[in-house]
């Protein structure tokens, strides 16, 4: 147990913008405004109706031909044959660790895992993604998180909805529409396997034989995870969660109505970009994304050129005997996992026999 007090911030980001009314104080349109508006209006209506046949002719493309191949894929990784007996128990037991390899290489994935979210990722067996209504698949998705039975959890899955304003009467193609509420499904932890919180040990006050005896209070408190920020329920109009709150510590002035409301929309948008990159590229694309072909697991190797470039430099400068000589760049922390393909390690887990 840890005698220290745990940090609890999220990653660090830039605290939303106030809450502001756009049409305060607006000025009315002129008669040559409005009459554009009023052709805008109708062009408007036009590409919401392209955007909505083209969504229909994804769905009946994904459902007759590519959710099989989706289910194929998730076949191949289930297979034991040749594989270890002690990694049968993984989710991917033909590639360990295959989903959780492919979340890290996602820069708005990878950046939310931590180190003690990894071994529960390993019993993660699919990813599947729904429309939440197959008439309007503009209005949100759901994703399903299928895991195999793992010392973690008793869930056999984890669910989590992403609910958009999208409304046909209101829709604007030229305005995003806003996540405006995340339903999850609850965890149930085993005991003491709870990743998203951490045992602290608080040392009781007081003096004297009483110190002596006292014994140190053992409290849980919570911690970044990527289960604490993916599955959780949210919504517009609800109180800003504990731990985004610490994004408004420092602030000059006491956070009022509008911080709070900004705070609430800044998580839904955080949670929804998360959700969106799992569903748009991780679950379509999730191979490509293992080996490092997708996403940015190529950023070490380009802070690594940028380093030699530094070192060249520092070389040519080293010819001079007036100047000093200037210090080669720093190589960034925190950078994405490398891709599997890097010593073969990775390659040999999945190799076919």
């Amino acid at each position: 147990m840890k005698t220290e007090e745990p940090t609890n911030a999220p990653v660090a980001l830039a605290p939303p913008a106030p809450v502001t009314n756009k049409t305060e104080d607006a000025e009315e349109d002129t008669p040559v405004v409005k009459a554009l508006k009023a052709i805008d209006d109708k062009y408007c209506k036009i590409e919401m109706e392209f955007e909505h046949e083209m969504e229909m002719l994804r769905q009946k493309h994904f459902k007759e031909k590519q959710a099989p191949l989706l289910a194929e894929r998730s076949q191949v990784l289930s297979k034991t044959t040749d594989v270890p007996a002690e990694e049968h128990q993984y989710g991917t037991p033909a590639c360990k660790g295959f989903w959780l390899q492919a979340f890290q290489n996602s820069e708005a994935i990878g950046e939310g895992i931590e180190e003690h979210d990894e071994d529960v990722i390993n019993y993660l067996q699919d990813v599947t993604k729904a429309d939440l209504d197959e008439k309007l698949p503009q209005k949100g998705f759901k994703l399903d998180f299928v895991f195999k039975e793992n010392p973690y959890f008793s869930n056999s899955s984890l669910w989590v909805e992403f609910h958009v304003d999208y409304n046909t009467e209101s829709y604007k193609p030229y305005l995003d529409s806003d996540c405006i509420e995340v339903k999850s499904s609850e965890i149930t932890w085993k005991a003491g396997k709870n990743v998203t919180v951490e045992v602290v040990t608080k040392k009781v006050k007081g003096g004297g034989a009483k110190k002596a005896k006292a014994k140190a209070k053992a409290k849980e408190e919570p911690r970044a995870s990527f289960f604490r920020n993916l599955f959780r329920s949210l919504k517009v109009g609800d109180e800003a969660p504990a731990d985004f709150l610490a994004m408004l510590e420092g602030m000059e002035e006491e956070p009022d109505a509008d911080d709070m409301e900004g705070i609430v929309k800044f998580a839904l948008a955080n949670m929804h970009e998360i959700g969106h990159s799992i569903a748009e590229e991780i679950i379509p694309y999730a191979v490509r994304f293992y080996t490092g072909e997708a996403g940015d697991a190529d950023s070490d190797d380009d802070d690594e050129d940028s380093e030699s470039e530094d070192d060249d430099d520092e070389d040519e400068d080293d010819d001079s005997e007036d100047e000093p000589q200037p210090k080669a760049s720093a190589k960034k922390k925190g950078g994405k996992a490398a891709a599997p393909g890097d010593g073969g390690k990775k390659e040999e887990e999945c190799k076919q026999q």
